[in-house]
């Protein structure tokens, strides 16, 4: 009986973000935006909400610039948050292009590899057992990300003066320790 009800939730679910799809897909911005679309993107990022977001820029490629408060586009967000599946549809896409996405900044002159390096928002990796681990996949992320970004990203400072390489180092200075014990 609950495999039912799962089922049956999962199959309305569908319907109703292909019906929201396609009504919005039909909006004019000014109605996106007074209708907190784009919030609720950022919030499905966010919070790793994969079908959503995939429906969402399926129905509408503006949506891959929609922005926080912070100025984090949907690609930083899926980076900070550790949302890989998000992430890859991004980059599978072929959504950057030609690397602009990966080019932009945030408030605080954070780039999207600066996104890789913070830990405030630790929640998936605390889902990996023994800091040693945590460490070795966040090195992972990391380096994934690194993969896409310009070379002068790599080296390009934030507000405070931190490059990537140096805020993940800082941010992770903790985790490095324990992991070594």
């Amino acid at each position: 009986m609950q495999l039912y009800e799962m089922k049956k939730i999962y199959y309305q679910y569908n319907e109703l973000l292909y019906h929201m799809c396609k009504v919005i897909s039909e909006s004019k911005t000014q109605q996106v935006i007074h209708g907190l679309v784009y919030s609720a993107i950022c919030q499905a990022t966010e919070n790793g909400i994969f079908e959503f977001v995939s429906k969402m820029l399926e129905a509408d490629l503006r949506f891959i610039l929609v922005h926080d408060k912070d100025y984090r586009n949907i690609f930083m967000l899926a980076v900070l948050h550790r949302h890989e599946k998000i992430f890859s549809i991004l980059y599978s896409r072929d959504m950057m292009t030609n690397y602009s996405l990966a080019c932009l900044l945030d408030v605080d002159d954070n780039n999207i590899l600066h996104m890789a390096g913070m830990m405030k928002h630790s929640s998936r990796v605390n889902q990996i057992p023994g800091a040693a681990l945590q460490m070795q996949r966040e090195l992972q992320w990391f380096k994934e990300v690194e993969r896409i970004v310009h070379r002068k990203q790599k080296e390009s400072t934030n507000k405070n003066g931190f490059t990537p390489r140096q805020l993940f180092t800082k941010n992770h200075e903790k985790m490095m320790k324990e992991g070594e014990k």
